[in-house]
């Protein structure tokens, strides 16, 4: 049983989140590596006062102090700042990102809605390009990461891969996150790895958010399109208007061939919904969870 020397028992704050300490304990020679083993990740005994506990981070083992056979001084080093706790099963931490990325502007906003660069669904033929200041705008992607672990007899290597590239089924809590709607997570990788000489696997979920007031399948819109005969402006070699006497297919966004009997027609095409993401359920692997 160690036995510590309260004399040399250290304790220090630095800043507002961080605690360092040590510890000196004597015990006897045959019992050091058992005893390094039972002080390493575990908090400082009684401490309270701060939601940052500092936990044993380091240890180190002095034989035979002064000559003295059969004894042994271990130092141990306690930190708050950076350390990271063993994960657990049934406990998680969760950690966002948010990040910008640029993206050409292709629409002026609602409510004008001309064409800044590409086609132009209402001239068919028609394309637009950018000849003057820029259109790159910003658009933002928050990322969710969640930390937490199983036990070996609750590991299912195929049923947790199989939430990569799907999106949740249903709204589901997490933790300080809060609740997210239905098809709002599509997960985008998983990592998993055996703590050592514990029988618990660790797993890290990589998750897209998909922004408020959206889904990942419900803001994908396909809209038809067909090659249609039209009259097509002739320039000459100066690059003069000369006529519209000539005819070529173009292809046109918003038109669809309807058989009449013998006869086609072109009908209007509406854009349509697409879901291009398959669901499943989240819940199984991350419900109940609490933090640590």
């Amino acid at each position: 049983m160690a036995r510590e020397i309260e004399r040399l028992k250290t304790l220090a704050q630095y800043g507002n989140s961080r605690i360092r300490g040590s510890r000196t304990l004597i015990v006897s020679e045959s019992s050091v590596e058992a005893e390094m083993a039972a002080l390493w990740n575990q908090p400082w005994p009684g401490f309270s006062g701060s939601s940052y506990i500092p936990y044993c981070v380091h240890t180190r083992a002095a034989y035979r102090p002064n000559g003295i056979v059969g004894v042994a001084i271990i130092q141990a080093y306690y930190d708050s700042g950076g350390f990271r706790q063993a994960r657990q099963p049934g406990k998680a931490r969760l950690y966002t990102e948010t990040s910008a990325y640029t993206e050409n502007v292709k629409r002026e906003p609602e409510g004008e809605e001309r064409v800044i660069e590409g086609a132009d669904a209402a001239s068919p033929g028609v394309f637009w390009q950018v000849v003057e200041g820029s259109n790159h705008g910003f658009r933002y992607r928050t990322k969710l990461m969640l930390e937490t672990a199983y036990s070996t007899s609750q590991f299912n290597l195929g049923n947790i891969f199989a939430l990569e590239n799907h999106v949740n089924s249903s709204s589901l809590n997490l933790l300080g996150f809060g609740t997210v709607g239905a098809e709002t997570l599509k997960c985008l990788s998983i990592r998993s790895g055996q703590q050592s000489g514990a029988d618990i696997v660790d797993i890290t979920y990589l998750f897209h958010w998909s922004g408020p007031g959206k889904t990942w399948n419900n803001s994908v819109k396909s809209q038809e399109g067909a090659w249609v005969l039209q009259k097509v402006p002739r320039f000459n070699a100066g690059g003069v208007f000369v006529d519209l006497n000539e005819s070529a297919y173009v292809w046109t966004l918003g038109k669809k061939p309807v058989q009449n009997g013998e006869d086609w027609t072109l009908a209007d095409a509406e854009p349509e919904d697409r879901r291009p993401f398959e669901t499943t359920n989240f819940s199984t692997y991350l419900q109940g969870l609490s933090s640590w």
